[in-house]
C-alpha cells in the first residue's frame, strides 16, 4: 500500500510542477513568490538592518528630557576622585 502511496504523491507532484511551469503567468507568480522568500531571507542575514525597526517620528521624542549629573558617590569614607579636584571660584 505505501508503494500505491509514493505513486499518488508523485503523480500528484509532478502534476503539480507542470502546472506552474506550463505557463508565463504560472511562472512569473512562482518567481514572485521564490524571490520574496529570498529576499526575506537576505533581510534576515543583513547585519545592518534592525530586527525591530524604529518607528518613531524625529520629531516626537519619547527620551525624557536629561537632567543634572548627580552628586559623586561617597562609599565608607572613600571620595570619588572627581570631587578631590580643585574648583576655581
Amino acid at each position: 500500500m505505501s508503494a500505491l502511496g509514493g505513486f499518488v504523491t508523485g503523480v500528484v507532484a509532478l502534476s503539480l510542477l507542470d502546472a506552474v511551469v506550463s505557463s508565463d503567468t504560472a511562472v512569473n507568480n512562482a518567481t514572485g513568490i521564490f524571490g520574496t522568500a529570498a529576499n526575506l531571507v537576505n533581510r534576515l542575514a543583513d547585519p545592518f538592518v534592525p530586527a525591530i525597526p524604529d518607528r518613531r517620528s524625529s520629531s516626537a521624542s519619547t527620551t525624557a528630557a536629561p537632567t543634572a549629573p548627580a552628586a559623586p558617590a561617597v562609599t565608607a569614607g572613600y571620595t570619588q576622585p572627581a570631587s578631590r579636584l580643585p574648583v576655581s571660584t
